[in-house]
This record gives C-alpha cells, sequence and structure tokens, in this order.
C-alpha cells in the first residue's frame, strides 16, 4: 500500500471517527465522511465496505501491540503481572473502548462479516503471552496447569466475553476491574502477587 493511500483511507477513518462522536451513528453518512475527508463516495468504497468496517479499522490501529504497550508490559519483573498487562493493555489506552457504540459497531461488523483475519489480534496476543504463562507456571507465579496454549486460549475467550458484557450493559460493566479479577482467577494468579490497588491506580500505561 503506498503512501498515498495509506494517507487517504486513514483520512477517511479519523473523518468518520470524529463525525460520529460529535453526532453519532444514526446521524452520519457516508457523503458527509467523504465531504469532511475531502474525498469522493467512490473513494470511500475502494477502501471500505460501510461504516462498520471503517469502525473496525479504526481499532485495528489502536489494537497494535506498538513499542510503547510492549514496554509498558514488560516493566514489570513479574511474568504473572506481564500476563494482565498483555491483555489489559488494550482496554486502558486513553483512545481505546471508551466508547460503547463505536465498539458495539465493531462488533456488528465482526458477526456480520465473519473472517478468520479478524482473529488476528486475538493470535498476536496469544503468541506474546504463551512463553509468559510457561514462565509464570515454572516458577510457580500461577497455579493453572493447564498446557499454556490452552490456557491462554480460554483467557483470550474470557477477555472477548468481558468486551460483550461491557456493550450489553451500555458501558456500566466494568471492564478493566472484572477483566483483571477474572483472569486472575482463571490463571489461578498466587494470592500474594495479586494487586490490591484499584484498577486506576494499578493500571498506568502510557505514564
Amino acid at each position: 500500500m503506498s503512501r498515498r493511500t495509506k494517507d487517504t483511507r486513514q483520512a477517511l477513518i479519523n473523518a468518520g471517527i470524529k463525525l460520529i462522536k460529535e453526532n453519532g451513528y444514526q446521524d452520519i453518512t457516508i457523503e458527509s465522511i467523504c465531504k469532511f475527508a475531502g474525498t469522493g463516495r467512490s473513494t470511500f468504497y475502494t477502501y471500505f465496505k460501510g461504516m462498520e468496517e471503517l469502525v473496525a479499522a479504526y481499532f485495528d490501529v489502536l489494537n497494535t501491540y506498538t513499542p510503547e504497550r510492549m514496554a509498558w508490559i514488560f516493566s514489570s519483573s513479574h511474568p504473572s503481572e506481564r500476563i494482565l498487562k498483555t491483555h489489559l493493555s488494550l482496554f486502558c489506552d486513553p483512545q481505546n473502548y471508551r466508547d460503547v457504540s463505536l465498539y458495539s459497531l465493531r462488533l456488528k461488523y465482526f458477526l456480520s462479516a465473519p473472517d478468520e483475519k479478524n482473529l488476528h489480534v486475538a493470535d498476536i496476543q496469544k503468541k506474546i503471552l504463551i512463553p509468559m504463562v510457561e514462565e509464570a507456571q515454572q516458577k510457580g507465579e500461577i497455579l493453572n496447569i493447564s498446557k499454556p496454549e490452552d490456557l491462554c486460549n480460554s483467557a483470550v475467550t474470557l477477555q472477548m466475553g468481558n468486551i460483550m458484557a461491557w456493550c450489553i450493559s451500555d458501558g456500566a460493566f466494568d471492564r478493566l476491574g472484572k477483566l483483571k479479577e477474572n483472569l486472575e482467577n482463571l490463571y489461578c494468579i498466587r494470592e500474594d502477587l495479586r494487586s490490591a490497588e484499584s484498577i486506576e491506580t494499578w493500571l498506568k500505561f502510557g505514564e
């Protein structure tokens, strides 16, 4: 993909998300996005099949394990804490997972257009997690002795259920606090390694 193509695609994403956040999804049209981005309707369909796919592309960027995110994860000396941070880092970025309506659109896109490539973030996450789980098991930091790959699959499934509960509750569900608690229970992290701090205090990504 050329630089010009990437810039045009990103301009459409930026325009769409800005307009949706300011006016709500129901009041936004593809024409209004194109006008704001300075492109034509045909250009929009060059990159996206519809609004839901544009929103999904927005979250694909936010869900990248950037060098900054990885540095935050590996700043912890305990592998059990790095495991939790690997899961939670996708949710605590200031830009990410704050707008229930936007993420609900992403889920709608996934449900309406099933595709294995939509699971690539989970696959990347599991590749990062498996060696951490192996190390944490060897050090006795997590007491669940299931195969690391099986345990990671269960944890990612739990994570997805957490997101669904958050969307269904229209944001009332404590997705960060509950996810941390559920993951600690699933992995059976030793009690002395579980942080008693509030989730807002414990999570300091980007600081």
